[in-house]
């Protein structure tokens, strides 16, 4: 097996948004197209049990900033075109 390189890890992260949309979807699919509502209820009760059980949650907040030095952040930014404000967190709190 190879090591999973940097597009890998990037395409992990969407792992839980695409499980969630596909059960919404089925749920929807089940609800209207096969008058089923039963299924439809458990589809869309899979999607919210995905939706809170993933370990990160779905935003990948880093959790509170109190200790992240703004010019700090603004510098990884500036540095890293792209990244977000979290990713700017995440990286200037290893130092």
């Amino acid at each position: 097996m190879e090591p999973i390189g940097e597009e890998g890890k990037d395409r992990k992260k969407y792992i839980p948004s695409a499980l969630i949309l596909l059960f919404i979807v089925l749920a929807v699919i089940a609800y209207f197209a096969a008058s089923n509502p039963a299924l439809a209820l458990v589809s869309a009760t899979c999607g919210v049990l995905v939706w809170a059980l993933v370990p990160s949650g779905l935003g990948h907040s880093p959790g509170p900033a109190g200790d992240a030095d703004p010019k700090e952040l603004k510098t990884y930014r500036k540095e890293h075109p792209g990244s977000t404000v979290a990713d700017a967190v995440r990286a200037t709190r290893k130092k």
